[in-house]
C-alpha cells in the first residue's frame, strides 16, 4: 500500500507583476516522505515555500494538507492544521545571549526545535545546512532523518547537494517558476535538464 498524500498543489501559480514566480507547479508529498525542493537561484523555490505556509496567497492553483483545502489560510491557521516551516535565518531574543552565542548549526538546529515544538505533521526545511561546514551540516542532516523517523514528513529546500542525495528519498527540481524534473537522487543527478539548468547548456554538453 503507497503513503498517503499529506501535501498536494495543483497547478500552483503565483504572479508577481508580469513574472511568474511560481508557475502551475503541482507537487505531491506523502507521508513519512523526506522531500527536497531544490533549483538555480531565482528558480521559486522560496515563494513556493512562502505560498505553502501561507504567507503569500496564489494567483491560481490549489494547496490541500491531509485533504483539506488550506490554500486561503493564514499561517497561524496553517501551523494549526500541522504545517510548520523554518526560515533561512534563525530569529532569536536579543535578551538570550547564550543562544545568540551558539555556532550557527546549533542555531539551526535550535531553529528546527522551535519548530518542531509546534508538533507538526510536515515541517518545511528553508537551507537547514547552507553555510554550514561538513560536519555541522552532517550533524542537522542526521537530525532532519531523526525527525522523519519519529513521524514527522520533511520538505526541504537547500543549495548543499551533497545533504540533498544523501538525505532525501525524492527530489523535485523547479527551474524559472515550473517543475523541470521529480525522482530519486539517482534519476535528478542524471537527468541532463536538470544538469543543464544548474551548469549551462555549454557545460552541461561539453
Amino acid at each position: 500500500m503507497s503513503p498517503r498524500p499529506l501535501l498536494e498543489t495543483q497547478g500552483l501559480t503565483r504572479y508577481f507583476g508580469g513574472l511568474a514566480a511560481v508557475d502551475h507547479v503541482d507537487l505531491t508529498v506523502s507521508e513519512g516522505e523526506i522531500v527536497g525542493l531544490i533549483g538555480p537561484n531565482g528558480a521559486g523555490k522560496t515563494t513556493c515555500f512562502n505560498l505553502l505556509s501561507g504567507f503569500i496567497r496564489p494567483t491560481a492553483g490549489t494547496i490541500r494538507f491531509d485533504g483539506d483545502d488550506i490554500t486561503r489560510l493564514r499561517p497561524h491557521q496553517v501551523v494549526r492544521r500541522g504545517l510548520v516551516r523554518t526560515f533561512q535565518l534563525t530569529t532569536l531574543f536579543h535578551a538570550d545571549q547564550l543562544a545568540r552565542n551558539l555556532p550557527h548549526g546549533h542555531q539551526r538546529a535550535l531553529g528546527i526545535a522551535m519548530a518542531m515544538a509546534a508538533r507538526p505533521r510536515l515541517l518545511l526545511l528553508d537551507e537547514p545546512v547552507t553555510g554550514m561546514n561538513l560536519d555541522e551540516s552532517g550533524r542537522v542532516m542526521a537530525l532532519v532523518k531523526t525527525i522523519r523517523d519519529r513521524g514527522t514528513t520533511i520538505l526541504l529546500v537547500e543549495h548543499n547537494m551533497k545533504a540533498v542525495m544523501g538525505t532525501c528519498e525524492r527530489i523535485v527540481v523547479l527551474n524559472f517558476g515550473q517543475k523541470l524534473a521529480e525522482g530519486t537522487p539517482a534519476d535528478v543527478s542524471a537527468n541532463a535538464s536538470v544538469i543543464e539548468a544548474y551548469l549551462g547548456a555549454g557545460l552541461a554538453h561539453a
